[in-house]
């Protein structure tokens, strides 16, 4: 009689159910990623969706009074003065999580120019969205602004634009000859060839070439467009001002400086923020070079007893910020040779470089 058959049954082995464990877990991650992704781009969508929104209630508001409101406030209204009308019957809120990408955990930002002719609304965005740039985005009478885009100043000169952190700097320094009125800063805005101490507005040297290569040093009253308000617009293009102190520090604290750091004078910081903020060429050396793209170029400085002399160019940046100090106002420097940033005050006097921030 034949010997019967044992039938065996084979199943997977140990290394085999790993492997498709692994699979699965790659493929889940792959899936979540891929979830998350969209929902961030959907959230964006909608920022950008609620801004353009709310300035369309914006210019509404503005044809009927002339003016845009003072202040606006996520969940309330946007009615007329007098209340009879509704331009909008409740102001979106930024959707959260808000702190996507290098965004932080705020709300829409609105703010208006010095004479309630010019607002801006404005979103951060923690991934780019269709030709959208991540970062800071705002609607304001002239469109859609996405940080990373050119802008331009009275004068047709350009700058590029750059998310740092939380903030929209320009890249470089401004070099404007009018204030934002179209007047001239100075008498027919002529070149920098003449030497004079009542000019508001220097070249290095008074050579045109070192305002095209390192922007233009004022004078902080010029700078400050004859206001004494830290974060006043001064003479920067209509949607961005000159940045106080605290908006510095801001800056400085997103690139490693702890706020005890922040808030000490002369040179400050020990993660290497000097090196961060300068042109590449201008670094003591090593990774973080220019690494925040601030790209600030070591201008030297104009004394204010005449317009002849000048220190310090290719060694040394002053920067003015929009906060006084008495008759003085805070500065903030860079140093060749030196990897971290400067912070005092001089007298108003001085020509020192500006740089924009966004509103």
């Amino acid at each position: 009689m034949p010997l019967s058959r044992k039938k065996f049954k084979f199943g997977f082995t140990l290394i085999e159910l790993l492997v498709v464990i692994a699979i699965i877990g790659v493929l889940s991650t792959m899936a979540i990623i891929a979830l998350g992704n969209a929902r961030t781009k959907a959230r964006d969508t909608k920022r950008v969706a609620d801004i353009k929104q709310i300035s369309t209630a914006l210019e509404l508001y503005y044809a009927d009074n002339n003016s845009y409101p003072t202040i606006i406030t996520p969940g309330n209204s946007l009615v007329s003065p007098d209340g009879t009308k509704t331009y909008m019957g409740k102001i979106p809120s930024n959707p959260t999580p808000r702190n996507e990408g290098n965004c932080g955990t705020n709300d829409y930002a609105y703010s208006i120019n010095s004479n309630n002719s010019f607002f801006s609304v404005s979103a951060c965005l923690g991934s780019a969205n269709s030709n959208i740039n991540a970062g800071l985005a705002s609607y304001s009478p002239n469109g859609l602004f996405s940080c990373g885009q050119s802008i331009t100043d009275l004068d047709g000169y350009s700058y590029t634009t750059v998310q740092i952190g939380g903030q929209c700097w320009m890249g470089s320094n401004l070099r404007t000859k009018k204030y934002p009125n179209g007047n001239c800063i100075n008498s027919n805005c002529p070149d920098a060839s003449i030497a004079d101490n009542t000019l508001g507005r220097s070249c290095y040297s008074n050579v045109e070439a070192n305002c095209t290569s390192d922007g233009a040093l004022y004078t902080w009253p010029v700078a400050m467009n004859n206001s004494t308000v830290a974060g006043a617009q001064g003479i920067c293009p209509i949607g961005w001002h000159l940045p106080s102190d605290a908006d510095y520090k801001i800056l400085e604290m997103s690139l490693g400086m702890s706020q005890a750091e922040a808030d000490a004078t002369l040179a400050r910081g020990t993660h290497s923020e000097g090196d961060k903020l300068k042109k590449l060429a201008d670094c003591s050396g090593g990774t973080s070079c220019a690494s925040s793209g601030y790209n600030g170029p070591l201008s030297g400085i104009r004394a204010y007893w005449d317009g002849a002399t000048f220190y310090y160019r290719l060694g040394t940046a002053f920067i003015w910020t929009s906060t006084m100090v008495g008759g003085s106002a805070w500065y903030r420097s860079l140093d060749l040779g030196l990897n971290t940033v400067g912070r005092s005050y001089e007298p108003q006097g001085w020509s020192f470089a500006v740089r924009c921030l966004k509103d």
